[in-house]
């Protein structure tokens, strides 16, 4: 799915039809046509949400494997706990400054 696609359903608001002022027995089938519709832009609002998602673990966890290469922590037992901590740290600021907070815990952990 494109990105400008999956940001489009993102910020999509998909609001429930109103039951209010059914009165016709057509007017409960445009009600009924109404509801379809709703649960079909909500399925795809929900399908782009989990798409969304699942490229952001995928690029999470990318990153952190190829930081931790790059830092030479990448196979270290202590390797998990330290990526932590440089999250911790630094994600609020970005990924530049996890890679920043990396790079100072792995001068203490490389040999």
């Amino acid at each position: 799915m494109r990105t400008r696609t999956i940001w489009r359903i993102l910020i999509a608001q998909v609001s429930k039809p109103s039951m209010l002022n059914l009165k016709t027995p057509d007017d409960f089938r445009r009600h009924a046509s109404e509801l379809d519709k709703y649960e079909n832009e909500r399925e795809s609002r929900q399908a782009a949400i989990d798409a969304y998602n699942a490229e952001s673990r995928r690029l999470e966890d990318l990153f952190k494997r190829d930081a931790l290469d790059d830092v030479g922590l990448f196979g270290h037992p202590k390797a998990e706990k330290a990526f932590n901590m440089a999250w911790d740290r630094g994600h609020s600021a970005g990924y530049s400054e996890v890679y920043s907070e990396l790079q100072d815990l792995a001068e203490l952990l490389v040999d």
